[in-house]
């Protein structure tokens, strides 16, 4: 029944990119998408456990983008350069200084 409303649906995200939400490599991407969600919602609401999921959603980020970089010149030839992982750096940066005083801030549950 959800396959009859959406056949085809752009998803993109690190390179990664599929018009089927329903091939492997678009569940992966929802999936990817839902975590990131999560963990989004977790530092909205300050969660004790939300610095640890953004520091493993940002680690997944650049492993990912790493990845494709390497795949893109093996199997292409060229040279890509993702733009993520230049924020990521200054991102993990921020999650590393401020782990410790959201641990302390955050009550815990």
């Amino acid at each position: 029944m959800i396959s009859s409303l959406v056949e085809t649906m752009d998803i993109s995200i690190y390179g990664f990119e599929t018009n089927d939400p329903f091939s492997s490599l678009g569940i992966f991407l929802l999936g990817l998408f839902l975590f990131k969600g999560i963990v989004s919602y977790m530092m909205y609401t300050e969660k004790e456990q939300a610095i640890n999921l953004a520091f493993v959603d940002a680690l997944l980020g650049v492993s990912l983008c790493t990845y494709h970089m390497i795949n893109n010149y093996l199997t292409i030839g060229g040279v890509s350069i993702r733009l993520e992982i230049v924020v990521f750096i200054p991102y993990i940066i921020k999650l590393l200084r401020i782990r410790e005083p959201w641990r302390i801030a955050t009550p815990k549950q």
